[in-house]
């Protein structure tokens, strides 16, 4: 998944200004990196591509689908993404 930082694009599927995405995303990135320190498979995922999914999944509720596609993966991995970072 290919993060795109275009503040219209983040304000309209998180629902934050892209200076409160980057403040959010500062404060969480080390323990998400944290999470990835442990064995098996490395992520494709970068911390804020993953803060991104999470937020829009609690902002629109959309099924798995549906972010797979919107963020050019497979709804598998979305799921695994979201299970590992819990």
């Amino acid at each position: 998944m290919v993060f795109q930082k275009a503040p219209d694009d983040i304000y309209f599927m998180t629902g934050l200004k892209s200076n409160e995405f980057d403040d959010i995303g500062k404060t969480c990135e080390f323990e998400l990196l944290k999470a990835e320190m442990r064995r098996g498979k490395k992520s494709k995922f970068t911390p804020k591509d993953k803060i991104h999914a999470f937020l829009v999944y609690l902002r629109h509720n959309f099924k798995f689908e549906k972010l797979g596609y919107d963020f050019n993966t497979s709804s598998p991995s979305v799921y695994l993404m979201f299970n590992s970072t819990a």
